[in-house]
């Protein structure tokens, strides 16, 4: 799944779980929080999946 997630700052831990598990294009800290485009599995997919802004 390619996917861009918009994540709260307070879940600024998951951007880490995404660099060790995911394959993560790129990182923008915004002021609506933390946006990241990545290519990630099932898993991952499921638990981000009220965070997708956009689907690749």
């Amino acid at each position: 799944h390619h996917i861009v997630v918009r994540l709260p700052y307070a879940m600024g831990g998951m951007v880490e779980t995404l660099h060790d598990g995911a394959q993560v294009k790129s990182v923008d800290y915004t002021p609506e929080g933390i946006e990241i485009e990545a290519v990630v599995d099932g898993i991952l997919y499921g638990r981000l999946r009220e965070y997708i802004i956009r689907e690749c």
